[in-house]
């Protein structure tokens, strides 16, 4: 597509209310028609792009409330809502991005077309060329090379640095996180990988398709006495749990600890759309000298030598097939599905990181219709 040939509007979500409690839906979250910026005099250092894809992250809820008080800036009203995504530079007035390149960015915004100031974007955030010589498809850098990609293998590696041996706990296994986490955890030397799932159908995947040794139905009525008897077996408890969900979860897997374990504290999705639940097994951290350390994966927490490592190893790992992310697309296409897509997230039916592909016509690698 040339700019001369643009629409002259386009679809966009904006966050319209604070939800609070409330679930979310069109009085919170909706799509307007905005009319599309003039990219005939486009600002120095700006490209102009065409949205491909985006990620549907669960940190998306707690950045729309301010009392979450998340580590990401309350998202404003009556403006774009965020969203990272993959694209195409339509114009470019930047030295280093041509028309027709493929790019990823962390500010693309639920939105058709997004006009990017490179430099800043690059400094609160991601801005980079996808490079097709690579052999890496695009909607890889969404996952394996994105935040999805470094929470799991930061918190793995640096945070709760697991070694050769350890047993290791992850909860959210079926998501996009949590099944990275799992694959990452097995190249580290894990010597046994128990995941938590929502279902027979996810813990079946989390065991056969991502290489758990056995995984936790939370769905069971007594699924929080499983995961604290890991700690009653012969062959020890855990040494490792990488949590993604926090709450009941969270306050099980204390009594699964074997002294001295180290927590990565990755997410808290169990109480993004409510109340935070406390712990009731705290007591165990003390008794058992347990580490527990929250972190983020993206922004200006990590070194660059730390982030570029990552990369290289996520990178190598991916190439040579011992990691992989699964996608799942959300059924329709149009920025307009992005509540629905959301939603869908929330309830747990996506299996692996969610996408929500916007350009019907992109029928490239990564698209909805060449993931069939």
């Amino acid at each position: 597509m040339s700019s001369s040939s643009l629409p002259s509007s386009q679809k966009q979500v904006h966050l319209l209310k604070r939800p609070g409690r409330a679930p979310l839906s069109t009085e919170i979250l909706n799509v307007v028609t905005a009319p599309l910026p003039d990219v005939s005099n486009l600002a120095s250092g700006h490209v102009f792009l065409k949205t491909h894809f985006l990620s549907l992250d669960p940190s998306m809820r707690p950045s729309m409330d301010p009392s979450k008080k998340s580590y990401r800036p309350p998202a404003p009203l009556n403006e774009t809502f965020w969203a990272g995504g993959v694209g195409t530079v339509i114009k470019s007035n930047h030295p280093e991005y041509k028309e027709g390149e493929l790019v990823l960015s962390s500010a693309f915004g639920a939105q058709e077309y997004a006009d990017m100031d490179v430099a800043a974007t690059q400094r609160n955030g991601f801005f980079y060329k996808i490079d097709p010589a690579k052999g890496i498809e695009p909607r890889e850098y969404l996952g394996g090379l994105w935040g999805t990609g470094l929470a799991a293998y930061l918190g793995m590696k640096e945070i709760a640095k697991v070694k050769k041996g350890d047993r290791v706990l992850v909860s959210g296994a079926a998501g996009a996180t949590g099944g990275l986490a799992i694959q990452i955890a097995r190249q580290l030397g894990a010597s046994y990988i128990v995941g938590v799932a929502g279902g027979p159908g996810k813990a079946k995947y989390v065991v056969e398709e991502l290489g758990a040794d056995e995984c936790i139905d939370y769905r069971e009525a007594n699924f929080e006495k499983q995961i604290a008897s890991l700690s009653d077996r012969p062959e020890g408890g855990m040494d490792v749990y990488f949590d993604n969900v926090g709450g009941q979860t969270l306050d099980a897997a204390l009594l699964a600890m074997n002294p001295n374990g180290r927590i990565a504290c990755c997410g808290a999705i169990s109480g993004y759309g409510g109340s935070y639940e406390g712990l009731k097994n705290s007591f165990v951290i003390v008794a058992r000298r347990l580490t527990l350390q929250g972190y983020i994966a993206i922004g200006t927490f990590w070194p660059q030598d730390v982030y570029q490592a990552a990369i290289a190893q996520l990178a190598t790992w991916l190439a040579e097939k011992k990691i992989a992310t699964r996608f799942h697309f959300y059924e329709k296409v149009g920025v307009e599905n992005f509540l629905d897509a959301l939603k869908a997230l929330f309830e747990g039916k996506n299996w692996g990181k969610m996408l929500l592909q916007v350009d019907p016509e992109w029928k490239g690698e990564g698209s909805k219709s060449a993931a069939k």
